[in-house]
């Protein structure tokens, strides 16, 4: 799959930002704790990355707005002890593969640079996190069993891994998907 570049990335990323800002009040997250400086940059050692419940439509402004599918999701960095979420200065890539018929067929790689996912820090319930939308531009509704793995990459240190599977199944006629398991770790071969 190509990359995408983070322009394009970031262009989808606006609208679904401005919806997630909306929708804080019902967080139980008030404008004074979002005003807060965001916490200096660390050595994260761990990486957590949640998923959105279901399939989203953003406008894409490089096809006159059209809306495209996507996948939504926050990322936290945390360091030795999964207490504070932490900021970090590295990039992302996130690889979607499809498991639904028993193989294993990746169908996107998004790459995130550093100054783009700097700009999607936001603080949300948990705390500091990243806030993304991923435009996936091979979605088919058949796709049913899907793994995410993201790995995060400092500037400087070892890489961090989280890996997962999404089950998208269709729930009062809307694709929906639920995250059944976790695993934070290096992703298999």
């Amino acid at each position: 799959m190509a990359d995408l570049p983070a322009r394009s990335v970031r262009a989808c990323a606006i609208p679904l930002l401005i919806a997630l800002a909306a929708g804080c009040a019902t967080l139980g997250v008030d404008s004074e704790h979002l005003k807060s400086p965001p916490p200096p940059c660390a050595s994260p050692c761990q990486l957590v990355a949640t998923w959105g419940n279901s399939v989203r439509y953003a406008p894409d402004p490089s096809h006159g707005g059209a809306p495209v599918p996507g996948l939504s999701g926050r990322l936290y960095l945390f360091g030795q002890e999964m207490s504070f979420p932490l900021a970090g200065d590295g990039k992302i890539s996130v690889l979607l593969s499809d498991e639904t018929n028993g193989a294993v067929v990746q169908k996107e790689v998004w790459n995130i640079d550093a100054d783009t996912l700097k700009s999607w820090l936001r603080r949300d319930q948990i705390g500091w996190g990243y806030t993304m939308f991923l435009p996936w531009t091979t979605y088919r509704p058949d796709m049913t069993k899907l793994r995410m793995r993201v790995c995060y990459a400092p500037a400087k240190g070892a890489p961090l891994y989280f890996e997962g599977p999404l089950t998208i199944a269709p729930e009062n006629g809307v694709m929906t998907g639920t995250v059944t398991k976790t695993d934070v770790s290096k992703p298999k071969n």
